[in-house]
């Protein structure tokens, strides 16, 4: 399975790489659902295979005549069972990251068409030669992303 960490890294959309981005959004999100699939399937089997080991553990009890209650208390307590829990509940901590990604991985699509229809629109493109130096500087620095924002405020 691929590391996820290297499509988290690309999550964030390059508005001077559009084409780039563009390039590769569909390529990487098809890998991200194959990898979301697989973690799926893993997810699946280690749930199974949890549900085998307790269905083993209540016949055992049921022969040895034990209620339905203690039988489920023993069946909570045993190590073994334990051990597929954890590992059912690390495939599915799995499955949910990928499921996350892909989400995010969509958004990111309907996040470069609205920044192509933008582009399209010229919207990122200061055509104006009546305004001064000064607005144009004011006008482009309230277009920067957030954080240049937030940091710019901050800092006065």
């Amino acid at each position: 399975m691929a590391d996820i960490e290297f499509y988290r890294k690309h999550l964030k959309v390059n508005k001077h790489a559009l084409d780039d981005d563009l390039e590769y959004q569909s390529q990487y999100q098809d890998e991200i659902s194959r990898c979301l699939a697989q973690a799926n399937s893993a997810m699946l089997q280690a749930k199974e295979d949890l549900s085998q080991h307790e269905a083993r553990l209540l016949i055992e009890m049921k022969e040895e005549k034990v209620s339905n209650e203690l039988a489920a208390a023993r069946i909570k307590q045993d190590r073994d069972r334990s051990v597929w829990w954890k590992t059912f509940q690390l495939r599915r901590e799995e499955h949910e990251e990928w499921l996350g990604l892909y989400d995010s991985w969509q958004r990111r699509g309907y996040s470069i068409k609205t920044l192509a229809d933008l582009y399209v629109a010229q919207y990122f493109t200061v055509t104006s030669t009546t305004r001064s130096t000064d607005d144009r500087e004011r006008l482009n620095a309230s277009r920067r992303p957030l954080e240049t924002n937030t940091r710019r405020r901050v800092a006065t």
